[in-house]
């Protein structure tokens, strides 16, 4: 990057990027994740998924998608510092959220008890975006940083 205001764009994409993934990841807890057919509640809130998930992941299946969580949150760590390595941390975070649709249960009960995915609420969706906005913004900034500079030519 040459001048500053190339630098104020780039640090505005990054700014906004990481603030809008955060705030999508924030507003998905507030929503159902998913739907099931089993008795009860039959949807799932998405704050429960993300405290309580990581215990599914004993039994792996669905559960995997958790992971995209630490993930994601590496993602945001690292943005400042290594954008490369943020890339890496929030594709792999968006690859997983993607993996959860490939599944038609999940596990619902202690005693091993699978429901069938009957919908994804909002929780989901706002979960993915969250991924999904971090990782375009990263790939701009990647774009961003890896312009040529411009040399001032000589009238």
């Amino acid at each position: 990057m040459s001048t500053s205001s190339e630098t104020i764009t780039y640090t505005r994409v990054r700014f906004w990027t990481e603030a809008l993934s955060i705030l999508l990841f924030i507003v998905s807890l507030t929503f159902p994740a998913f739907c099931t057919n089993g008795g009860g509640d039959p949807c799932v809130k998405s704050l429960t998924c993300l405290l309580l998930g990581w215990g599914g992941l004993f039994h792996a299946g669905a559960s995997i998608a958790w992971l995209a969580n630490p993930m994601l949150i590496l993602a945001w760590i690292l943005t400042p510092k290594n954008r490369s390595m943020a890339l890496a941390f929030s594709a792999t975070a968006l690859v997983l959220m993607l993996a959860f649709l490939l599944f038609d249960e999940v596990k619902t009960k202690e005693s091993g008890t699978y429901s069938v995915i009957i919908r994804y609420h909002y929780g989901y969706w706002f979960w993915l975006s969250s991924s999904s906005a971090l990782t375009l913004g990263l790939v701009i900034l990647q774009f961003l940083s890896n312009q040529p500079e411009v040399e001032d030519e000589e009238l």
